[in-house]
């Protein structure tokens, strides 16, 4: 694979810049300029725009790093290190190596001479992580693509297109679209429907409690009889049931053995207004 050349005119990308303050940009590659791997400009379509109304923007790989879209998946592709760049690394990593040596040994520093690193080991450590990332990453995107045929065949339209949006919360790496659509697919197989993720509503004897809120300071009765001050925390969406925390002290008003975290999950009928 060649790393230098990884992506063409006409791929879908996002450019990530290095800086904190610039906005990510998304568009299509319009055109790679000759220069030296790292020092190249890309020329970008943006979207939502036409290169022909002020659309283009050119954009240097040393100030972005790009994501590539291949198949469902997106690819960072890794920033490769030009050889002017790499000189003035190796140097600053000398002049960075110096300082230690002085800070730590002063009485020997000058003794002491630092680790030399080569510009040129910096060029080829970016083209050897590169050569290693992006063929490994390429083939989860095709595995990935692959499997999402193979849903997209068995499923309706509809669920499909609704797949694609739960699929778009997902992290975009292929690794991730694989696990996904191999889940998809063994839930077919096994129940003859997609599993869709859609959020069931609150059971009614839930809803119409109209003292059950989130913060409400209840009174938890137990199958056994005991009865403990609570504070509701959290309330499940399907199941009736609420997480609850225990009011009052430890050993006092309830056993920190029972409840180590001083809460539970408690059943919605066993809750109810405090009295008085």
């Amino acid at each position: 694979m060649d790393v230098a050349h990884y992506l063409h005119a006409g791929d879908q990308v996002v450019a990530i810049p290095h800086a904190l303050d610039a906005d990510v940009l998304r568009g299509q590659i319009l055109s790679i300029s000759t220069d030296e791997p790292g020092r190249r400009e890309f020329v970008l379509e943006l979207d939502g725009t036409k290169a022909t109304d002020t659309g283009a923007r050119g954009l240097s790989e040393r100030h972005y790093s790009f994501k590539v879209q291949r198949g469902e998946s997106w690819i960072l592709v890794p920033c490769l290190v030009a050889a002017a760049d790499a000189e003035a690394k190796a140097q600053r990593a000398m002049a960075n190596e110096q300082k230690r040596i002085d800070k730590k040994i002063p009485l020997f520093a000058s003794q002491i001479a630092p680790t030399p690193r080569f510009a040129e080991e910096y060029v080829d450590d970016s083209v050897t992580y590169a050569e290693f990332f992006l063929p490994a990453r390429e083939r989860d995107a095709d595995q990935a693509t692959e499997l999402r045929g193979q849903v997209e065949a068995l499923v309706s339209t509809e669920d499909f297109q609704y797949l694609l949006k739960i699929r778009e919360r997902w992290p975009h790496d292929g690794s991730y679209g694989k696990i996904f659509w191999r889940k998809q697919l063994a839930v077919i197989a096994e129940t003859g429907a997609p599993e869709l993720y859609k959020q069931v509503a609150p059971e009614k004897s839930i809803q119409h409690r109209e003292w059950l809120c989130l913060g409400a300071e209840l009174l938890w009765t137990t199958p056994e009889g005991r009865q403990y001050p609570i504070k509701v925390q959290w309330i499940a969406p399907v199941k009736p049931s609420v997480m609850v925390k225990l009011l009052g002290e430890p050993f006092v008003d309830y056993s920190p053995k029972e409840f180590p975290r001083g809460n539970a999950w408690t059943p919605v009928d066993q809750l109810s207004p405090m009295p008085g």
